[in-house]
């Protein structure tokens, strides 16, 4: 949901160190063993991950940190040629491939990613794989330096399905590249724009610093930070230790909290207030509800306690439903046979393949 369409492709861009693989990350781990990803169902199914633009130790890291189901999926370090590609899908059977990154797979198969007939020939290919096996995916891309683009010609955003960019609002590129603490909201808001056919959708995320949640309501800072401290976490180290949030991010939302009355400060002791929150803090704005969304499951999405920025997408019950599970249909690649294979008993992968080598999952989990 939000980011992955069966059967279709999806072209994810952001600023550098945005947080896009960490989306990505996310939402991989929870399509690995099924689960709620930003308050919607998915999964399971297998995914193929080509980290090919980072070290695959931190990719392993980032799927255990977010509990990946080490059975369904496979991170394969090498960039793939389109007959790497589809023999890697035939053997799986995956349910979504991410390529991370576009510009990684494209590098040295193309002059210039500004030139339509280039990036045409360059990316075709893949492509038709990707729709010859109707298979989902992922392209990581760049964004552009003011963010509200992908980088490159027209024609990459003509060829996918879907464009989501994930932007950083009221942040200028000025801020992000020079110094990301000017504004301390900075690294926990996000917004998720979502666009393509019959699609169109702009959702603002929140990110506390190990993981994105749907707006801010009850599952935001803001709201971490008060439940906290009424549960007791009276010290600014010890909020950011429950709220697993950076400990500036921390300490400036309690100043700003103490400064609504939602909060009190007696020294270094914080405190709720025995009655209420504030002249701000009683009103609960539930998120409207949403049919035939980017999930395309035609059911409603859950109403979020607290405040929300959720907007409503399109409704269209094209294209065809996400990898979700529940309403529709089960997807085909909801279970699948190994087709030969090898998966080790202990979660280790051996990848299969064209120039596949044996992959020790818990041995990069533990590397520096």
């Amino acid at each position: 949901p939000f980011l992955v369409l069966d059967g279709r492709v999806t072209l994810l861009a952001a600023r550098e160190k945005a947080g896009k693989s960490t989306l990505l990350g996310q939402a991989v781990a929870t399509l690995s063993r099924g689960g709620d990803f930003l308050g919607q169902r998915c999964g399971p199914g297998k995914v193929i991950w080509y980290a090919i633009d980072e070290a695959a130790g931190d990719a392993v890291r980032r799927l255990n940190a977010y509990n990946a189901d080490g059975d369904s999926v496979v991170i394969q370090t090498q960039r793939p040629t389109p007959e790497h590609l589809r023999t890697h899908i035939h053997e799986f059977q995956p349910a979504l491939v991410v390529i991370d990154t576009l510009t990684e797979l494209m590098f040295g198969r193309l002059q210039s990613d500004r030139d339509a007939m280039d990036m045409s020939r360059a990316l075709g290919p893949f492509m038709d794989v990707l729709r010859d096996t109707n298979t989902a995916a992922v392209l990581v891309h760049h964004a552009t330096k003011d963010g509200r683009d992908y980088r490159g010609s027209g024609q990459l955003g003509a060829k996918v399905d879907v464009i989501a960019l994930l932007g950083i609002p009221g942040a200028n590129s000025e801020q992000v590249d020079d110094d990301p603490d000017s504004d301390p909201e900075i690294e926990t808001r996000r917004v998720l724009a979502v666009r393509g056919r019959g699609l169109n959708g702009r959702d603002r995320l929140h990110f506390d610093g190990s993981e994105y949640q749907l707006g801010e309501g009850e599952q935001g800072l803001t709201a971490r930070i008060v439940r906290a401290v009424r549960d007791g976490a009276s010290s600014v180290n010890k909020v950011a230790e429950v709220v697993k949030g950076r400990r500036q991010n921390v300490s400036t939302t309690i100043t700003r909290l103490v400064e609504e009355g939602k909060l009190m400060r007696d020294g270094n002791t914080l405190r709720a207030p025995m009655f209420g929150t504030g002249s701000s803090g009683g009103s609960a704005h539930h998120a409207k509800d949403v049919a035939g969304t980017t999930s395309g499951t035609g059911a409603s999405a859950p109403a979020t306690k607290g405040e929300t920025s959720r907007e409503p997408l399109g409704t269209t019950r094209e294209p065809p439903h996400a990898l979700t599970g529940t309403s529709q249909p089960t997807p085909r690649t909801g279970v699948v046979p190994e087709f030969g294979v090898s998966i080790a008993t202990n979660g280790n992968h051996h990848r299969t393949g064209p120039g596949a080598e044996p992959f020790d999952w818990s041995s990069l989990d533990g590397a520096a």
